[in-house]
């Protein structure tokens, strides 16, 4: 999980105080409840997390012109081809997508790499680094 800061703004009402410091203290005490029980805000701290991090997903699309039918190949040997070979080629991106942690988990699982590429369960929720 991220170590970066958020801000929450979070309204206690504490009908029964006596007086405003007795109101600060139940708060208080109300509020460290609440935060020490994780689980009863588990939708709020979900979006957190999901609003805090960002993934990006680029499509590129590579045209390669030769004079013979090229075998399939890598990236790297696509590369060597139109550099050093005989071949022309251009190089352009086709589509950019930002995304949240669930999808990029099953892209990276669709592309044979492992969400913990990215510190991602395979659910797409941040593993803590610890």
């Amino acid at each position: 999980m991220s170590n970066r800061p958020f801000k929450v703004l979070v309204e206690i009402e504490v009908p029964d105080a006596e007086n405003q410091e007795e109101a600060k203290q139940a708060a208080a005490e109300e509020l460290v409840d609440l935060l020490t029980k994780r689980e009863d805000w588990g939708d709020f701290f979900a979006l957190a997390q999901a609003l805090e991090r960002k993934f990006h997903r680029h499509v590129y699309m590579v045209e390669v012109l030769s004079e013979e039918e090229l075998p399939s190949m890598s990236l790297e040997g696509l590369a060597y081809e139109i550099n050093e070979g005989h071949c022309s080629g251009q190089f352009m991106e086709t589509f950019h997508q930002e995304v949240g942690g669930p999808c990029m988990a099953k892209l990276l699982q669709e592309q044979g790499s492992d969400p913990e590429f990215f510190q991602l369960s395979s659910e797409g929720d941040d593993i803590d680094d610890e």
